[in-house]
C-alpha cells in the first residue's frame, strides 16, 4: 500500500519534553508487547472505551518503528497498519488528548486513504500511552464513521486518559513480574553453579534405618557441618539445625516415621564457621515386600539463594502494601480537608489538584531512587520551580541531605503551602517580593534538620483571622508526621517559617556538597 511514499519519521515537537525516537523505540522494546497474541485485559479496555465514547472503533496501539500493531481493537479488522495512513503516529507527537473532530476538515488527514476510503475514518480521539519518563508508545483511540463537532463530554474525555493510565500500569506490571521472573532465574541459576562448582557433590546424601536414627552422612555433609561421622550418626544430627527449627523438623520426622510418608522439610543449618544456612531435606522411605519400611534415603541441598529471594520478595510487597495504604489516606485527607466547606468549588478543585501535584513531585524523586531515600535539594528545587520558574524571588541554600521517605513527603507537601500562601498573600504575590529558604543539619544527639523561609519585599504580613486547612497541613506534616517542630511568625518585613525535626536514628546519612 502506497509503496512509493517513504515511511513517516518521527521527531520529538518542541512543545514537549525532549526524546529520541531512539530512545522511544527502546521504551516501546523493553515491555516486549509487540505481536503478542490478543489478552482479555487489553480487550476489555478497548471495550470500555468504546462503550463511554459510544464509538464503532477502539484499539490499544503501539507505534512500532516502521509500523502501527494493535495489541487489542475492535471495529478494524486488522492487527497493523502502515505508518503513513496512521493517525496515532500524529497524536503521539504532543502531549494531552488528541481530537480530530472531522478527518475531511483536517489538513493533515482529509487525503489519507482511510479517510477518503474504506472505512471512512471521520473522527479521532486517542490518549497517550505514555511512561514514567514522558516516552509515548502508543495511543488508546475511538475513531468513528461520523465526525462529531462537539468532539467528546468531559466525562468520556476523562474516561480516555484513565483508561490508557490502567493499560500502562498492566504494562508496568507484567513488566515487573518478568524482571521478577528473570531474578529468581539468576538466583537459581547462582545456586545450581553453587551446588555443582563449589561442592564436590550436588546433594548431602544420609540414610536411616526403620526407626529414624541416622545410619550414615555423606562426607560433603561434615564437611559443612564440622561434625564428625560420630558426632553426626544417630541423633548427633539434631545438634546442627537452628533451635527456631528443630522442633519442626523432629515432628515431620517423626510424622514420616510412624506413617511411611516422604519428609520434606526447608530448615536451617549451622555451618562449621557459625553461620547458618537455609537446606531443602527429602527423604523416601524403601519397603519390603510386605510393605514394611526398612530403611529411608535422604537428600539435603542447599536453597539459601532461593530463599533469600523469597523473603526479599515478601519484603517488597508488604513495603509496596504499605506505600499506597499511606498515599491513600493522604490523598483521601487532602480531598476532605480541600473541599469541606469550600464557598469556591473550582478554586477548591484547583488547590487540591495542586497539593497533589507537590505530592506527586515528591514521589517521583523517590522513584527515581527506588524508594530509599530522597536528596532534599532535589526535594526543594521540584516545589518551588513551579512557583517561580528559574527566576531570582526564590532562593534556596543548603547541602544534600538524603531523606527517609516519609520525611521527604512531609517537607515536599510543607514547602507546598508555603509557596501557595506566599502567592497569595505574601512575598511572591508582587514582583519585588523574595523568599530565602536555608537549611543545615546539625550534630547534636539525636541529629535535627533546621530549615528556615524567610519572605521579604512583599506586602506586610498578618496573622489569619483563623487556622485555614494550610496551617492545619503544614502543623500536621512536621508535628505529627515528622515529631517536629514548626514556628510561624507574621512581621511587617513578611512571614517566615522555621521547621526543627529531628533525623532518624537508624539511617546513615551524610552530607554532600551543595
Amino acid at each position: 500500500m502506497h509503496q512509493g511514499k517513504p515511511p513517516l519519521r518521527l521527531v520529538s515537537s518542541a512543545a514537549q519534553p525532549v526524546w529520541s525516537e531512539a530512545e522511544r523505540l527502546a521504551a516501546l522494546d523493553s515491555y516486549h508487547v509487540l505481536d503478542t497474541p490478543p489478552e482479555p485485559a487489553f480487550d476489555d479496555i478497548a471495550k470500555i472505551a468504546a462503550h463511554v465514547c459510544a464509538a464503532p472503533i477502539a484499539a490499544v496501539n503501539f507505534i512500532a518503528e516502521h509500523r502501527q500493531w494493535f495489541k487489542s481493537e475492535i471495529g478494524l479488522g486488522v492487527r497493523q497498519t502502515p505508518l503513513d495512513v496512521s493517525i496515532c503516529a500524529r497524536a503521539i507527537l504532543q502531549r494531552g488528548l488528541f481530537v480530530v473532530p472531522d478527518t475531511t476538515l483536517d489538513p493533515r488527514f482529509n487525503c489519507n486513504p482511510l479517510v477518503t476510503g474504506e472505512p471512512h475514518l471521520r473522527f479521532y480521539a486517542g490518549a497517550l500511552l505514555e511512561t514514567n519518563d514522558g516516552l509515548p508508545l502508543g495511543t488508546l483511540c475511538v475513531l468513528d464513521h461520523k465526525p462529531r463537532p462537539g468532539g467528546l463530554t468531559p466525562e468520556q474525555a476523562f474516561t480516555l486518559e484513565a483508561l490508557a493510565r490502567q493499560v500502562m500500569t498492566e504494562l508496568e506490571l507484567r513488566r515487573a513480574l518478568a524482571r521478577q521472573a528473570r531474578l529468581e532465574q539468576e538466583a537459581r541459576d547462582r545456586e545450581d553453579h553453587y551446588r555443582h562448582v563449589v561442592e564436590l557433590n550436588p546433594q548431602v546424601t544420609w540414610t536411616a534405618d526403620a526407626q529414624g536414627n541416622i545410619l550414615d552422612f555423606s562426607q560433603r555433609w561434615l564437611d559443612l557441618t564440622g561434625l564428625t561421622r560420630g558426632e553426626a550418626l544417630g541423633g548427633g544430627w539434631t545438634h546442627v539445625p537452628h533451635p527456631e527449627d528443630l522442633p519442626r523438623m523432629v515432628e515431620a520426622w517423626t510424622a514420616s516415621i510412624a506413617t511411611g510418608e516422604p519428609y520434606d522439610v526447608e530448615h536451617r543449618i549451622r555451618l562449621a564457621d557459625g553461620a547458618y544456612r537455609w537446606m531443602h531435606s527429602r527423604a523416601y522411605a524403601r519397603r519390603d515386600r510386605t510393605g514394611s519400611v526398612v530403611r529411608w534415603y535422604g537428600a539435603t541441598e542447599d536453597v539459601h539463594e532461593r530463599k533469600l529471594g523469597e523473603q526479599h520478595q515478601r519484603l517488597l510487597v508488604h513495603e509496596l502494601n504499605h506505600r499506597v495504604k499511606n498515599t491513600l489516606a493522604t490523598v483521601q485527607s487532602l480531598a476532605a480537608q480541600s473541599f469541606r466547606g469550600a464557598d469556591d468549588p473550582r478554586s477548591a478543585r484547583e488547590q487540591f489538584e495542586a497539593r497533589l501535584l507537590a505530592l506527586s513531585r515528591a514521589h517521583n524523586v523517590l522513584t527515581r531512587e527506588n524508594w530509599e531515600s530522597a536528596d532534599l535539594h532535589t526535594i526543594i528545587t521540584d516545589v518551588i520551580t513551579p512557583f517561580c520558574g528559574d527566576g531570582p524571588q526564590m532562593q534556596a541554600d543548603g547541602p544534600s541531605i538524603p531523606l527517609p521517605p516519609n520525611m521527604a513527603l512531609a517537607l515536599a507537601m510543607a514547602l507546598h503551602e508555603l509557596c501557595t500562601n506566599a502567592c497569595q498573600h505574601g512575598a511572591l504575590s508582587t514582583p519585588e517580593g523574595a523568599v530565602a529558604i536555608a537549611w543545615t543539619r546539625t550534630f547534636n544527639e539525636p541529629p535535627h534538620l533546621v530549615l528556615s523561609w524567610r519572605e521579604r519585599g512583599g506586602p506586610s504580613a498578618h496573622p489569619p483571622g483563623q487556622r485555614g486547612f494550610g496551617t492545619r497541613l503544614l502543623e500536621r506534616a512536621i508535628r505529627h508526621e515528622l515529631g517536629g517542630e514548626v514556628r510561624l511568625s507574621f512581621e511587617v518585613e513578611g512571614a517566615t517559617c522555621l521547621i526543627d525535626v529531628p533525623m532518624p536514628h537508624c539511617q546513615d546519612l551524610c552530607i554532600l556538597p551543595a
